[in-house]
């Protein structure tokens, strides 16, 4: 069994200094945040971060993206939608923490 990769963590898994990648409920993010949480989570994601601005992507829209609709339209290659999949995963996982652990 290989030791497990800290990137393909879950983002609650993770050290709480990653904590400072998360401007808040990704439910409110502006499209601009949307785009700046892109860069930080992967600073070579920079065509990502500029698709996602140019569609207008914001926070709710954000996390509903899925691999299907990633394909259409953002005119990115399976390796850059694969990397922003895992990351709308994270984003999902924080959003699930904000909102529904609490009720627990």
């Amino acid at each position: 069994m290989k030791a497990p990769n800290p990137a393909e963590m879950p983002q609650k898994l993770l050290p709480s200094h990653q904590e400072s990648l998360w401007p808040g409920d990704p439910f409110d993010w502006s499209v601009e945040q949307v785009s700046a949480f892109i860069s930080l989570h992967d600073p070579a994601a920079t065509k990502i971060a500029s698709a996602l601005r140019r569609e207008e992507i914001d926070g709710p829209a954000f996390l509903l993206l899925t691999q299907a609709n990633c394909s259409r339209g953002l005119n990115l290659t399976q390796v850059e939608i694969a990397k922003l999949c895992h990351i709308v995963e994270a984003a999902k996982t924080k959003f699930a923490q904000l909102h529904i652990e609490p009720y627990l």
